[in-house]
Parts: C-alpha cells; structure tokens; sequence
C-alpha cells in the first residue's frame, strides 16, 4: 500500500485510490478510472491508521481520534446520498483498528470521521487528503444530515477544543415553488439569486472563472476566500452557510459559526452580510 498512501506531512496523507485498488503495485498500463466507493475509503482509512505510533507510558498505541478525509467534489458528490451512515460506519472502522490493535484514544474520547470537499484547493477524481490528529474533548454533535453537501479546508483543522463540524445542507430541487428570487447587492455590483438554487459567494479568481452557481465579488481583497459563503433560495427561507477554514461571516449582528448555518426569513429580507470582518458589505433584498 506505500504508493497508494504517501506521507506529505506529520499530520497530512495523500491517497490514490487507483493504486488502493490495485494493491498499491505500480500501473504500467492507462489505469481505468476508479469509483471511490464507502469499501475504498475504508481501505484507505486503514492504511493510515497503520501510520499511526504514539505509544502511552505503559508502551499501548494511542490512536488518532479525529481523521477529517477530503475528497474531489465529483467524488463527493457519489458519497454524499449515504453520508450519513458512512460517517458512523467509518468512525466503527476505527473503532475496531484500535480494539484490534489493543489501542486507546486521548482521554477515551471516542473517534470522530469526517468527509468534505476542499472548496479552496480541488483535488483530482479519485485522490484524497486525510489530515489526522488527536482531540481531547468530545467533538460537538452535528445535526442528523440530510441529502447535502460539506465543504472545508484540506489546510487546516479548526482551534483548540470541539472541532467545528461542517452541516449537510439539503439541495432544494430546480422546481420548488416560489413567487419570486432576491437579489444580492455589494458595492459596485449586484447579481439576481433564483429560487431553488444554491449559490457560492466569494472572491473573484481565475480558478473560479465559468463555475456554475457563483458570484464573483471582483476587486475584494485575498482576507474574502473564493468560496467565502453557501447561500440557499428555499420557498420562504433563505439558508446561509459558512464554510470551514474562511474568516468571519455575520449576518445582520449574528456572526456564523465554522460550518454553521443561520435561516432568514424572506419576508425579513432586507439583511446585511459582512464578510472577512467588513472587507466586503453585501446585502441581500427581494426581488420583484
């Protein structure tokens, strides 16, 4: 498995599933794409637990309890409708490497697993990043995810204590019933928000020229990330997500959370939004 899993840094793994699959023997021939499936990700969270020899006073393995895996958007789209249930069944996994390794967790706090997407750094179909590390407090418990979507910072784990844990956000279908869309304003422009749609607000780049879904906020300085907040057009509600790993976001005088959400009735609209501690003033109207 030494090809498939590869060491970047004390706490960062970079997988090829590809070469996970094959055993990690070397592809002399094109490789055929591969699905990264809930059985490939538990292979690959194996092989690095394996990596794992922290070892307490009495000589007993310490094992990682707080694993975050950060896959391509294309393959995390595929994982997304058993999100869920993948989570508990991978936090199992490393529940039983550690039984079977006669290994304890920090403080007997048990394993948490997450999947995202890095909104910041894309990563190739069929690769990840699995960045480990010990937590010695009792991760916050998210809320029971629905069909959605995470995203988060491949770079970096959130501060001390309890882990910010990114929501699933439910995707509203291209149908759902609303009289009218809103209509996003910042100083020197503004873009119309459709209902039903899930739209990315962030800096203007060329990495993120022609995405689908996006607003671009040109001219605003690197403290806005180009995936800086998830906004939602529901029926009567307006969903706003803010990532993990972006700087601060506040609704109105409510500030987000990492990976928080906040829900804003449209009959409350007008609302402001300032991102990155004011770099950028937005503010979000009906529209007629």
């Amino acid at each position: 498995m030494s090809g498939a899993i590869t060491r970047t840094s004390r706490e960062v793994f970079e997988v090829d599933f590809a070469l996970l699959r094959e055993g990690g023997r070397k592809l002399w021939r094109r490789a055929q794409p591969v699905t990264v499936d809930e059985y490939l990700l538990g292979r690959a969270l194996e092989a690095v637990l394996a990596h794992c020899d922290r070892r307490d006073l009495q000589g007993r393995l310490l094992l990682w309890n707080d694993l975050r895996v950060f896959l391509s958007e294309e393959d995390f789209r595929f994982l997304e409708v058993n999100l869920a249930r993948t989570h508990r069944d991978l936090e199992a996994l490393v529940v039983a490497c550690a039984r079977a390794k006669e290994a304890a967790f920090i403080q007997g706090i048990q394993p948490t697993v997450v999947l995202a997407c890095d909104v910041e750094a894309p990563l190739a179909p069929g690769t990840a990043k699995v960045r480990v590390g010990w937590r010695s407090e009792p991760a916050a418990t998210p809320p029971e995810p629905a069909l959605g979507e995470a995203t988060a910072r491949a770079g970096a784990l959130p501060g001390a204590g309890a882990p910010a844990v990114p929501e699933a956000t439910r995707r509203l279908p291209e149908s759902a019933p609303t009289a009218c869309g809103v209509l996003l304003r910042w100083p020197g422009g503004e873009a119309p928000l459709a209902a039903g749609r899930r739209y990315t607000i962030g800096r203007a780049s060329p990495e993120n020229d022609g995405q689908p879904d996006l607003v671009r906020l040109e001219g605003v300085g690197t403290t806005v990330s180009r995936a800086h907040l998830f906004v939602e057009i529901g029926a009567r509600t307006l969903t706003l997500q803010r990532p993990l790993g972006v700087n601060a976001v506040v609704v109105g005088d409510q500030p987000l959370t990492e990976g928080g959400r906040c829900f804003v009735d449209l009959a409350d609209l007008p609302v402001c939004l300032r991102l990155a501690d004011g770099a950028v003033v937005l503010e979000l109207v009906p529209r007629p």
